[in-house]
């Protein structure tokens, strides 16, 4: 598992009119990286992004990342899109039923 490749302007278009702000979904984590995990969205080849700050608990992070390991599925809601990234922004939802 890794990352995915920069998607087109017509996957970007699609992905920010599928996953709005305020939309809770299930994803995979991609990769942990020092300033939080890069999350894989169902059906879309760009890539969500929950940063330490988005964490119910920021400062907990460092010490809790393992307990997000490549592969696991994670509750997110999303609250932004980064244009210049091409990258929907997503903050953690620590609730087991959040996306069924």
């Amino acid at each position: 598992m890794g990352r995915t490749a920069e998607p087109d302007e017509q996957e970007w278009r699609s992905a920010k009119d599928r996953f709005v702000a305020g939309s809770a979904v299930r994803g995979t984590v991609l990769e942990v990286v020092s300033f939080g995990l890069f999350v894989d969205l169902p059906g879309t080849t760009v890539d969500g992004v929950v940063v330490a700050l988005g964490f119910p608990d920021p400062a907990s992070f460092a010490r809790r990342a393992d307990s997000y390991p490549v592969g696991s599925a994670v509750d997110v809601v999303v609250v932004g899109h980064s244009e210049g990234r091409l990258q929907i922004d997503l903050q953690l939802i620590e609730r087991a039923d959040c996306c069924d």
